[in-house]
């Protein structure tokens, strides 16, 4: 998926919900159908979350790719300083339509498309550069695709697996059904202590859940197998400065890390490759 891509992803997030929520109020109110108001927004999360997967699982074409680029990224949570890697193969392909896809994701010669494929620590590790590999992406948007043995429950489990993503889910959803329950208006006094008792649950479960993501931070793991190779440096860069920040005299990014550090770029071959 491209920048123009994801910023279209966004748009609709952003901008679709609270549309949908004043359309189907103004509609609830015509026809007379009060939850009306709340199924709209509800359809475009719906779409948000799953447009992509299902459209893939529907009208998705099946490719080949070359991977041109291994990348792995340690993603680290700033409030409990634990982290979590990612795998992900850049791919160059040229599907027939290439006018198309997102134009940030066209390579210079402009018959290709340059993809960047999310998969799992085994596949990353088995694949090199240069392999060729399975996908499917959409014939009318072909920056949009995935490896064609990835599904999007794939992706759940890999977030599940992060404690803070888990944490995190389970307050919005604790948080949802607390809404939902003060909703609802119960006659009798016995369903009435029965919500009352369901709102208070939710909320303890909100506060709890939220508290453990923020003070239980995860360790890193080990590594399973300790191994030695010996590397080349590169190159070594100093990074003192943050990167969405902008500076309107130089262009740049500005703002100054209270703490630099130092990125070393190595080269080796470790024995299994070998």
């Amino acid at each position: 998926m491209g920048l123009v891509d994801s910023f279209l992803l966004l748009g609709v997030f952003f901008l679709g919900l609270p549309v949908a929520a004043v359309v189907g109020t103004l509609l609830g109110r015509l026809l007379h159908v009060p939850r009306l108001g709340g199924c709209l927004p509800g359809l475009v999360l719906l779409t948000v979350l799953f447009g992509v997967p299902l459209s893939l699982r529907v009208a998705g074409m099946h490719g080949t790719a070359r991977v041109a680029e291994r990348r792995e990224s340690v993603r680290v949570l700033g409030y409990t300083g634990s982290s979590f890697n990612t795998y992900n193969l850049v791919l160059h392909f040229s599907p027939p339509g290439v006018s198309l896809a997102d134009a940030t994701t066209r390579i210079t010669s402009g018959d290709s498309l340059r993809l960047s494929a999310r998969t799992t620590r085994d596949v990353f590790d088995r694949t090199k550069v240069g392999d060729v590999v399975d996908i499917v992406y959409l014939p009318f948007r072909p920056s949009i695709g995935k490896l064609a043995d990835r599904s999007f429950l794939d992706l759940l489990r890999e977030a599940m697996a992060v404690t803070e993503i888990a944490l995190g889910l389970l307050v919005v959803l604790a948080m949802a059904a607390t809404i939902a329950l003060s909703r609802l208006t119960p006659v009798r006094p016995a369903l009435r202590r029965t919500r009352a008792v369901a709102i208070a649950a939710c909320a303890v479960i909100a506060f709890g859940a939220g508290w453990l993501s923020y003070q239980n931070p995860r360790p890193v793991p080990e590594s399973a197998v300790d191994t030695s190779a010996v590397a080349r440096i590169v190159g070594v860069q100093r990074i003192d400065r943050t990167l969405f920040s902008f500076d309107n005299s130089t262009g740049r990014s500005s703002d100054k890390l209270v703490q630099p550090f130092d990125v070393v770029e190595v080269e080796f071959t470790p024995p299994t490759i070998g």
